[in-house]
């Protein structure tokens, strides 16, 4: 192994201890606290409106030099309306009732037992994604409601979407103090 993957592995190695450690405080976080998150995460991305259809228009131009499908170029096409709709649905989503610690009854009973479902944070979530730069906000939402720190790999074509829209979502957790690392955008 050279020193340059060495090192990248390193860094990598590093990035997946401090998720880890910060999906462990998430989990012990209270809903409101990650509910106060998530709309401060829709709130961070309307303030960084402008600059998000900006990394937008940056990726789409990128795309199109190199040949890109138009199918591709669809997917990658942040349109206000697009972006409006991801800020709508983390909105509901810090809403919503806390899902940690819900108890129902199983899907499946067995003769002379009782069994349930206790709902609880998974801990660490990867997600890869192509094209749709808001799809890594709305799953980011999901994963601090249900306690669980994300890491984000976004394809090379949004790689300037991605990144603004990332470092919104951090700025804003960061504001309403939940644990730094529960959201991570590897490079594309």
């Amino acid at each position: 192994m050279n020193t340059d993957s060495g090192s990248k592995a390193s860094k990598l190695h590093d990035l997946m201890a401090s998720v880890q450690h910060a999906s462990l405080a998430l989990a012990n976080t209270k809903g409101e606290e990650r509910s106060r998150g998530i709309e401060a995460m829709a709130q961070g991305m309307r303030n960084s409106f402008d600059d998000i259809l900006e990394a937008n228009t940056l990726d789409l131009e990128t795309s199109r030099d190199m040949a890109v499908p138009d199918l591709i170029l669809d997917w990658l096409k942040l349109t206000p309306e697009r972006l409006q709709m991801a800020i709508a649905i983390l909105e509901r989503i810090g809403k919503s009732s806390d899902p940690i610690g819900r108890v129902m009854n199983a899907s499946y009973q067995t003769d002379q037992s009782q069994t349930y479902c206790q709902l609880m944070p998974l801990g660490v979530i990867a997600l890869i994604y192509e094209a749709f730069p808001e799809l890594g906000a709305i799953a980011a939402g999901f994963c601090v409601k249900t306690g669980n720190s994300l890491i984000l790999k976004g394809s090379s074509e949004a790689s300037h979407s991605n990144q603004v829209i990332a470092q919104a979502l951090q700025n804003a957790l960061d504001e309403v103090g939940l644990p730094a690392g529960c959201l991570e955008l590897l490079p594309s």
